[in-house]
Parts: C-alpha cells; sequence; structure tokens
C-alpha cells in the first residue's frame, strides 16, 4: 500500500505554488502559479499593485488573486494525477506581514461552500479591503512614529513585540486602515495574515494567527507568545469613532504546529483530498525557510528572493532596534533571528538591466571580471525603501576616497552584490547572529542559482556555502510540508507540545543532503574585514543625507 503524503502550500512575493513529499520526506510532485504570467487579468508587477511614485508609497496584491491562484494550483495537480487522496496533512506558508480583512458574514460563506461553483465566485464579496497591504508597504510611517511613542520608545517596542515599528508590519497597517478607512473596518468580522488567511479558505473556517508569523506584527509578545495588551490598545486606539475590538478580530494565538481543523468538503468534492486530511497551522515565508533548511548548531541562512533575508535560530532572544526576533515555529521558548532587507533580487535585476542588459550571463561576466573589494568602491541601491538601513533610498556610489563618483557598469554589478552581503555581516552581529569558525551558510532563493554572487557570500563572511540539495529553491514549500508531517506526527504518535523539538530534529537528522557551493578565499575575506569600518561609516552618511530629504 502506497504510504501518505503531505502538501505544502506556499504564497510568495510572485507565485503560489502547492509542495508534496512523503513520508521519507522526498519530494513528489508540485504545481505552480505565477500571478503577472498566469493571472494577467490582476494586472500586476511582481505579484504587486504600487500606489504612487514616493519612497512612502503604498504596496498591495489583489486578495482574490490568491484566493484564485490556489485553486489553480489544486487543479493543476489533479491534471497532472497527482495522488491527493493519499495527503493526509497540509501546513502553509505565506509572505510575511500580509493582511487580510474579512466583511462582517464572511465565515457563514466559508462554512457553506459549495463545490459545484468555484472559491473565487463564492468568496468574492468577503473582503472589505480588496488590495491586501503586503511587505513592501512603507505607508504607515506616521503609525509607526506613534506607537513608539506611545509604547516608551523604538528600544521598548522592540523588547516586547521583537522588532521596532516597521511600516510594513501588521499592526501598523491595521491601525492605518482604522484610521483612513473606519466605515469599512467597522464592517471587518476577522483579520488574517495571510498565511492562516490560506488556511481558513482550506478548512472552511477562519484559522488562528500562529505565534511565529505572529512576532512579525507588531503585537505579539514574543517572549510570552500572547497579544500583548497595551500594543493592541494603541493599535486600535486609531478607529476615530470610539472603541474598535481588535482582539474579536484578531482571534486566538497557537503554535506553529497545532492541528486548526481538517479540510473542508469543498476540496474533498472539487479535488479528490481525503475528509480526514488534517491542516497544521500556516506560518511566515521565513518562518518556513528555517524549518525546510534544516539549520543546526551555528548555521545561518541566506534567502536571495524579492526581498533579502539573513536568519537562525536562537536559545535566547535579546530584540534590538535593528533587525527582528521571532517565536520560532517549532520549539517552543526558542526563537529565530532575522534580518531582512526589502532590495533583494529586483534590485539586482534592475541594476542588471540598467548596466549590461537582461541576461545573467553578463551579469556574471562582469561580477567575475571585476577585482575582489571592486578597488574600495561602495555603493547603496535603494530601489525600493529599505528596511536595513531603515528608511534607506535612492542610489549612493562612492569611490575609494569615500566621495560621490559615477560608476561604471563594472562597478555597479559588483557594488551592488558586495553591498548587501557587507551590509549583512555588519548587522548581524547586533541581534545575535555570530558567526563563528564552524558556521556554515545555506542558502535559498532565486539568486541562490548564481556561482558568483555565492562566491561574493563566502569570502565576505568567511563561511563556506551550501546548499540544500532537496530544498534549496524551495526552501519555504518544502518547509511548510515538513511541518504538515511534524504536526501529524505529534498527532499520531500522541505527543504533546513539549515533544515538538525532540520530534524535529528525530526527523530532520536523517535528512542533511547538501552541496558545498563555494569555500571562502582567506585573503578575500580579509579585503571585506578591512572594508567594513568604511562601509559602516558611508552608511551612516547615506542615512545622514538621507534623514534631510
Amino acid at each position: 500500500m502506497a504510504g501518505p503524503l503531505y502538501l505544502g502550500v506556499d504564497l510568495g512575493s510572485q507565485s503560489l505554488k502547492l509542495f508534496i513529499i512523503d513520508d521519507k520526506l522526498e519530494p513528489v510532485t508540485e504545481a505552480n502559479v505565477s500571478f503577472d504570467k498566469d493571472l494577467p487579468h490582476y494586472q500586476t508587477t511582481g505579484g504587486f499593485h504600487i500606489h504612487g511614485a514616493s519612497f512612502n508609497k503604498e504596496v498591495t496584491g489583489p486578495t482574490l488573486m490568491w484566493v484564485e491562484a490556489l485553486e489553480r494550483c489544486f487543479a493543476q495537480l489533479v491534471a497532472q494525477k497527482a495522488p491527493l487522496d493519499r495527503v493526509v496533512a497540509i501546513s502553509g506558508s505565506a509572505q510575511q506581514h500580509g493582511s487580510v480583512y474579512w466583511k462582517r458574514g464572511a465565515l457563514q460563506v466559508l462554512q457553506d461552500l459549495t463545490p459545484d461553483r468555484t472559491l473565487i465566485e463564492q468568496t468574492a464579496a468577503c473582503f472589505v479591503v480588496t488590495e491586501s497591504p503586503v511587505w513592501m508597504d512603507s505607508s504607515t510611517t506616521r503609525e509607526c512614529l506613534e506607537l513608539e511613542a506611545r509604547a516608551g520608545g523604538a528600544a521598548k517596542v522592540a523588547a516586547v513585540t521583537g522588532s521596532r515599528a516597521f511600516e510594513r508590519f501588521t499592526g501598523n497597517q491595521i491601525a492605518k486602515l482604522l484610521r483612513t478607512q473606519p466605515e469599512k473596518m467597522k464592517q471587518c468580522e476577522r483579520i488574517s495574515l495571510v498565511s492562516s488567511f490560506l488556511a481558513s479558505l482550506l478548512v472552511g473556517g477562519y484559522a488562528p494567527i500562529d505565534v511565529s508569523d505572529g512576532s512579525g506584527m507588531n503585537l505579539l509578545d514574543v517572549k510570552s507568545r500572547t497579544w500583548c495588551p497595551d500594543i493592541v490598545n494603541i493599535t486600535a486606539s486609531a478607529y476615530p469613532h470610539g472603541p474598535y475590538n481588535l482582539y474579536s478580530r484578531l482571534g486566538e494565538v497557537v503554535e506553529s504546529f497545532t492541528c486548526v481543523g481538517q479540510i473542508s468538503n469543498y476540496f474533498t468534492t472539487r479535488f479528490g483530498l481525503p475528509p480526514t486530511c488534517k491542516v497544521i497551522t500556516f506560518s511566515g515565508d521565513n518562518n518556513n525557510a528555517l524549518i525546510g533548511l534544516k539549520l543546526t548548531g551555528h548555521d545561518i541562512a541566506v534567502s536571495m528572493g524579492t526581498s533579502d533575508t539573513i536568519f537562525a535560530s536562537l536559545k535566547k532572544a535579546t530584540p534590538r532596534v535593528v533587525g527582528h526576533v521571532f517565536a520560532h515555529p517549532v520549539i517552543q521558548g526558542n526563537f529565530m533571528a532575522m534580518l531582512c532587507y526589502s532590495n533583494g533580487s529586483l534590485t539586482r535585476e534592475h541594476v542588471r538591466d540598467d548596466n549590461v542588459g537582461k541576461d545573467w550571463g553578463s551579469f556574471e561576466r562582469a561580477l567575475e571580471g571585476t577585482e575582489v573589494g571592486n578597488k574600495g568602491n561602495i555603493g547603496f541601491y535603494f530601489l525600493n525603501r529599505e528596511i536595513i538601513p531603515q528608511g534607506g533610498h535612492g542610489v549612493h556610489t562612492f569611490g575609494k576616497d569615500g566621495e560621490a563618483r559615477k560608476f561604471s557598469a563594472e562597478e555597479n554589478i559588483r557594488a551592488v552584490v558586495e553591498g548587501q552581503f557587507m551590509s549583512m555581516r555588519l548587522h548581524c552581529a547586533e541581534l545575535g547572529l555570530e558567526v563563528s569558525s564552524d558556521s556554515r551558510i545555506f542558502v535559498t532563493g532565486g539568486g541562490s542559482r548564481s556561482k558568483g554572487i555565492l562566491q561574493v557570500l563566502a569570502d565576505v563572511f568567511g563561511c563556506p556555502v551550501l546548499k540544500d540539495t532537496k530544498s534549496a529553491v524551495n526552501s519555504a514549500a518544502f518547509g511548510a510540508a515538513l511541518r504538515a508531517c511534524h504536526g501529524d506526527t505529534l498527532l499520531k504518535q500522541g505527543l504533546t507540545h513539549a515533544d515538538s523539538a525532540a520530534l524535529y530534529s528525530t526527523m530532520v537528522a536523517s535528512q542533511q543532503s547538501y552541496e558545498l557551493m563555494a569555500s571562502p578565499r582567506k585573503e578575500c575575506t580579509a579585503i571585506y574585514t578591512q572594508m567594513l569600518p568604511k562601509y559602516a561609516a558611508l552608511e551612516a552618511k547615506v542615512m545622514s543625507q538621507s534623514s534631510k530629504l
């Protein structure tokens, strides 16, 4: 008899993917829908709608586009004759910080879904806000400043919620909507993260937010793993027409390995999933990538996607005003530390297009054709409003003497790569992500396909760079599928939440499959070490200039 299968849903910035693994954690099949290519009627660019040209711009994703993508992906699996009848558990991953606002009466719609009509037909009127704020949004500076002022400062907000107030974080997006669209928010019945929104569609009811993805909201106390009353009340006070019950709209928060229900009749009838299929709490994409990459010891992960992130597990949390600390998605009492950069792959692509055309081969040759350290030239490429350093914007290029100068095409190519990794090395130590002699860097995301980029990464940090052969590109999707297996196993074996960490360690112990992609060159690491103080000084100079604009 064929064994059980586990399905991971991954809603990223540019696409939605379904990824199936077996009980040995081996990939079985997958399906993918690209938002721009496969759903052109939503007219997105990179999966987003950008409103306004300023650096304090609104960036949203069409909520119904995500609904349609989910249904299309399941239809692809059916067309492939994928054995969906063997899927015993589903979990998911979604872009962090984004939020969905359910209209009053939407719960009844979810509970009454009928398989003879499409999901998008039945949920079309379920949302008070049809354009969901996403992680690239930078329009809530007013709300961030007010939160920090009323809560005791940036450091205090970070100490409680794991991060200072950031524009893209969900609580600040909620406060803005309460202030600017109070009549719509009055009709809001439930607020979901993108992750819990997807789980809600699958269970046919409102799925709770998990503690790990919920840590990226500026609303959750990351140490007690519960909503923070003071912060929630400050956020709710943005509503101009009296008290606003934000607690009831957020719902409960649960551990990331909780079973939130069984698959709804809609998906069993329409796509052949078994009615006993469990839905394990969905979480954020970076949180799932942490699990999918199976990091151990002093391992660090670097994800190079639409945003660039560097993250790792921590036993103790010391949140700072730089970076983020989230509750760990599998190990109770542990944490995930992360630095996030909004200028990732799309910025590298822009620099590529402007300098060598739309060809990665030319980009690689330009990178390899310039010397390590770029002759002392350093560049900052903040095409989107940057997260680290917070608020950085514009393109700034400096020569060896520290004075502004224009770069050649080749110098721009090397500068955009070296600059991002030097920033990571500079700031990660502030958050407790210490790189030691036995550290390894695991890479994931589309940018990890470039050997030239990976060599720079190895040289800047002085660590070997490895790629997990099973999950390098699909780490978030694989992590979601692995979490489905993990949550299902906890239930089947009658284990408690306290057993979660041990079970996860056992599951991944035999799954350490990786390939060495780049080894550090000592002489090159020495060059970057010497450049770091200059890089830090120029970053401070750029930010000083930015604050005056």
